[in-house]
């Protein structure tokens, strides 16, 4: 008898110590489609209920481990004309309070999306609407708590980000507590220390400026390759060739781009790597207070060169041409054109307006 009490009470105490999960993500349950993917780079709808938040402004981790997908889900910005919709069903009605939006920050905070509406079943009404913020890190909204087999999330535009989407989203059947949402997605994730990585590693870093073309550092992606170099005065260059069926290297043209308030290039400041691990080009300022970083890489799968430029402070940015050929803004479409012979070098920077010459300007000097 005594032995019998004792097992009933262990077992008591064991399913108390149990913790109830601090919340059930219902998306987790849900058939989830997209009006767009960015199918390129793999970021699909269903990464927005997998549990995974990459730190903000983290760029290559989104898509780290390549075994589970990228974290994130992005329109492809190419044809969404900067609109999104989500579309979440299950197969009987679950009973939902609150969605919590965690945008995608880990390139561009401009990346979030903005305004919204939420409509539930197919009602021709949003049960609401409003405007997310451009920042890091979950958004609440609340609905009268009801049965839904359906949940649509429209997304009506973005803060100007090329490829907007979500890090992650949360269907909720209540409210969830302020200290667990802040844990989701810190602003300062904890620092992990890294294993044994002899390909990181082997990056190059050089703390002065290569002053010219032969001081370069090459990327590409064997169709189109690039070589990235600044010179004394702060200004970054990028010569870009394209290879021939014969395996020659065809000159196409090149870029050039200069911040007005300068690029601090003292040893102490300077900073260029050529990081292997992420096939890109970095050039950064260090020690001036707008923090300038320049990030190049060549996509994989077209032959586009992408920079991304991001700084603490705003910036005033201008990007020229530099090349043989015919020269052309296109200003209906926000561009600059090289044509030469079978190649043409297009530049078009989301954002920024036409000069009164080959060159394109930010209007309105923004924090990248």
């Amino acid at each position: 008898m005594i032995r019998i009490c004792l097992s009933l009470l262990f077992l008591q105490l064991v399913s108390l110590a149990v913790a109830k999960p601090e919340f059930v993500n219902l998306a987790a349950s849900a058939k989830i489609t997209a009006s767009s993917e960015s199918e390129g780079q793999k970021l699909a709808a269903g990464a927005i209920a997998d549990g995974r938040i990459a730190p903000a402004l983290s760029q290559h981790l989104e898509f780290y481990p390549n075994s589970q997908g990228a974290k994130s889900w992005a329109v492809n910005g190419e044809v969404a004309e900067d609109k999104g919709e989500l579309v979440l069903e299950w197969k009987e009605p679950v009973m939902v309070q609150e969605i919590v939006y965690f945008g995608r920050t880990t390139w561009l905070l401009e990346e979030c999306f903005k305004d919204y509406e939420i409509f539930v079943d197919d009602q021709a009404e949003p049960v609401a609407k409003g405007a997310f913020e451009k920042r890091h890190g979950g958004q609440r909204v609340t609905i009268e708590r009801r049965a839904v087999r359906k949940l649509t999330l429209r997304f009506l535009n973005s803060h100007g980000g090329p490829n907007p989407g979500a890090a992650e989203i949360l269907v909720l059947d209540e409210k969830l507590s302020d200290a667990a949402l802040a844990a989701l997605a810190p602003a300062k994730p904890p620092v992990v220390k890294r294993p044994p990585d002899p390909i990181s590693d082997a990056h190059i870093v050089w703390n002065t400026p290569g002053g010219n073309a032969e001081g370069a550092m090459p990327i590409g992606n064997g169709s189109l390759l690039a070589h990235v170099w600044a010179d004394q005065d702060g200004i970054v260059h990028v010569g870009l060739g394209a290879r021939k069926a014969d395996g020659r290297i065809a000159p196409v043209g090149g870029v050039r781009f200069r911040l007005e308030q300068g690029f601090h290039t003292a040893e102490s400041s300077f900073h260029q790597a050529l990081r292997f691990k992420f096939g890109e080009v970095t050039v950064r300022s260090l020690q001036q207070p707008e923090k300038p970083v320049f990030s190049f890489f060549v996509d994989a799968n077209r032959d586009v060169l992408h920079l991304q430029l991001r700084t603490a402070k705003p910036v005033d940015f201008v990007v020229g041409l530099e090349g043989d050929g015919e020269h052309k803004a296109l200003k209906d479409h926000k561009r600059l054109r090289i044509r030469n012979a079978d190649h043409a070098l297009v530049v078009l920077c989301d954002g920024m307006e036409p000069g009164e010459g080959l060159e394109l300007r930010n209007p309105a000097p923004a924090t990248a």
